[in-house]
């Protein structure tokens, strides 16, 4: 990605040192993203006005398109269950408007092949080459373990609701999350703010802020994203900011969205060596780490 004249303005005749490894825009709203163990990010696409979900994969290398634009025959009340390396489990709902999931539906994240569908069961956990379901019989909801590549039944797992308990608590503990970070509201009560906070103070504006500056710092950057007022209709602008920590020099900035009413949850987040956010609703953008500053 080449400079354009306004980042010059922004680092004055300093070099363009940290841009985007890459970005990927989509036509619609980019709802959730689902990153996979073997590098590849399955991105919902929602279009709320005319109520429909598509969902595309990329690598998250290069951001090269695997596959795109997958629909299903239910056009919005369809969703995301888990991802996994070479799979994602969907779901379809019991009615419209009620969250109470239904069905499991397989796809290759290879190719967005769909491999099979079960509408009898409905997902709870996916692991290895199994998936365990549940279906609510005439006197007990029943536990039974799927096949992952056919979706026939391999074995039954009874009634027992403990054990199913047991069986998800061990699921949810297995450290899914280990290599990623998300950034904290930078207050006293953060343990880093004697350091930070002087480290921001120049780059970000005193006045017009509104919520927290979420912070991350990292070996060798300082990540950090901020609402600010966009003018006097109370509309808000949110900004993101990367600083080379050693010198305090700013390496990249960025407005992540313009004229919004108010701030939002989700800022940027850390996968290993990648940083992640989407821009505008609508353009996922990767940066890679340097080195020294990559998670362990």
């Amino acid at each position: 990605m080449l400079r354009n004249k306004t980042q010059m303005q922004l680092f004055g005749k300093s070099p363009f040192r940290w841009p985007p490894a890459w970005t990927h825009r989509v036509d619609g709203v980019l709802w959730q993203l689902k990153l996979s163990p073997a590098g590849r990010i399955l991105a919902e696409v929602r279009h709320p006005e005319r109520k429909t979900a598509r969902y595309t994969c990329l690598d998250e290398r290069s951001g090269a398109v695997l596959w795109q634009d997958l629909a299903f025959d239910e056009p919005w009340w369809i969703g995301v269950e888990e991802v996994l390396a070479d799979r994602a489990y969907f779901h379809r709902y019991r009615k419209p408007d009620m969250p109470q999931h239904a069905g499991i539906i397989a796809v290759d994240l290879a190719t967005g092949a769909t491999l099979w569908e079960n509408r009898e069961y409905t997902f709870v956990l996916a692991r290895d080459n199994e998936v365990v379901a549940t279906r609510q019989g005439f006197d007990a909801l029943r536990s039974t373990v799927l096949d992952a590549a056919t979706g026939e039944v391999a074995r039954e797992l009874g009634t027992d609701v403990a054990a199913l308990h047991a069986l998800r608590a061990e699921h949810d503990a297995r450290d899914a999350f280990a290599g990623y970070a998300w950034p904290d509201p930078l207050d006293q009560s953060h343990p880093s703010w004697e350091a930070l906070s002087p480290a921001l103070a120049p780059h970000i504006p005193l006045q017009g802020i509104r919520g927290a500056v979420d912070a991350l710092p990292l070996e060798d950057l300082l990540l950090a994203s901020w609402h600010e007022s966009a003018g006097a209709d109370g509309l808000l602008d949110q900004h993101f900011l990367a600083i080379d920590a050693p010198g305090g020099t700013v390496v990249y900035r960025d407005r992540l969205a313009s004229n919004v009413a108010s701030p939002s949850i989700d800022s940027f987040f850390v996968k290993d060596d990648l940083v992640l956010y989407v821009k505008d609703t609508h353009t996922l953008t990767v940066h890679i780490l340097p080195s020294s500053a990559a998670l362990p």
